[in-house]
């Protein structure tokens, strides 16, 4: 999560560096040949638009709309929710809220959160990691590069497919009692082609139905049904 840091360092440098303070609006249909960085207010970009900078917030939520493109995007302190078609030609990263990724949507990079869900609808895809620290991760028939969390739950659900490693890692620093287990479901029809690897403890659920590669640290609980 170090690139993470970076950006909301990043990010927080902006309020001193042309950003808007306050909310910004882009009507369905525009064109915008620049960056749009807000300040202490939500971002709203309409249906088939096409953005061609980054989008950032610092304390505001950021709305894309159906069928538009866009670059980077990333916030702080506010939740990103992207409507279905989307092509965010970049990563796309949150601190401190949820991320949403709409049906059919495509993200060209990572998809992370410091403190904040990741949800990824059906068709959606993250050709880079999906990851993070203290948010659930659901796949409802999307695909991913690969998955990593330490802290939150994972779904991988109605023939999701992450290429990649799916990864639990052991909790960085001091660490008061002990933690609840995490809660991994690989669902019906859904297939992981790499490792899953589990530093700390975890109950791994894996649906009949499902695929997955070789496990490291856990012992996989097998069930049938819609959930375990």
């Amino acid at each position: 999560m170090k690139r993470t840091f970076l950006v909301l360092f990043a990010l927080l440098l902006l309020a001193g560096c042309g950003s808007v303070v306050g909310d910004f609006s882009l009507a369905d249909g525009s064109v915008h040949d620049d960056d749009i960085s807000v300040v202490n207010g939500s971002i709203s970009i309409g249906s088939d638009c096409q953005v061609n900078g980054e989008v950032s917030s610092v304390n505001g939520s950021v709305e894309v709309g159906a069928n538009s493109v866009v670059g980077e995007l990333s916030a702080v302190n506010g939740s990103i929710s992207l409507a279905e078609a989307i092509v965010v030609n970049g990563t796309l990263e949150n601190v401190n809220g949820r991320v949403s990724v709409g049906e059919r949507s495509r993200v060209a990079g990572s998809v992370s959160t410091v403190n904040g869900s990741i949800n990824l609808e059906s068709g959606a895809v993250a050709e880079g990691t999906v990851s993070t620290v203290n948010g659930r991760i659901k796949l409802t028939g999307a695909e991913a590069s690969a998955i990593g969390t330490t802290n939150g739950n994972i779904e991988i659900l109605e023939g999701s497919h992450v290429k990649g490693r799916l990864k639990v890692a052991k909790p960085q620093g001091f660490s008061f009692g002990e933690h609840d287990p995490v809660r991994v479901v690989i669902g019906a029809d859904s297939k992981v082609d790499g490792p899953l690897v589990f530093e700390r403890p975890v109950n791994l659920f894996v649906h009949d139905s499902a695929e997955i590669g070789d496990v490291e640290g856990a012992e996989p609980q097998r069930y049938s049904g819609d959930s375990p």
